[in-house]
């Protein structure tokens, strides 16, 4: 048997939102844990495939292990936690990659009132989706 598959495991915790810092921890944990088992199973004498066959048991179901992480919510990453705060701070973000795509070095003269206007512009979308999410969550 084979090892377990740590990255369907890695990719459903991403995708539940668990945070990043915790998705790699828990996953180097858990192939740690699961070479532990695997060498402590080679060091009683077993082969290889039975060493890994009872170490893959030992270890359990990692799509159960990932449900269960994805209910906690202290283990949810921040914009997860705290929606309101990505609402607001989305359009902001994306002003700054777009200004980022932006070739400006031909206009680098107008670079102040490219500046100011996207930032008037991320701070008023900002302030229309705080006030749509108030009306949603208040309403």
């Amino acid at each position: 048997m084979l090892r377990p598959d740590f990255a369907a495991f890695r990719e459903e915790l991403k995708a539940s939102g668990v945070s990043g810092a915790v998705v790699r921890r828990m996953v180097s944990e858990l192939e740690d844990h699961y070479d532990d088992l695997v060498s402590a199973h080679r060091g009683r004498g077993l082969d290889v495939s039975e060493s890994r066959a009872l170490a893959v048991n030992e270890l359990g179901d990692l799509a159960g292990v990932s449900k269960v992480a994805a209910g906690l919510p202290e283990l949810r990453g921040f914009l997860a936690r705290h929606p309101l705060v990505a609402g607001c701070a989305a359009p902001i973000l994306s002003a700054g990659h777009f200004l980022q795509a932006i070739d400006v070095d031909p206009l680098a003269e107008h670079a102040a009132r490219w500046m100011t206007g996207a930032v008037i512009s991320g701070v008023v979308t900002a302030a229309m989706f705080l006030s749509l999410q108030l009306a949603i969550a208040l309403g």
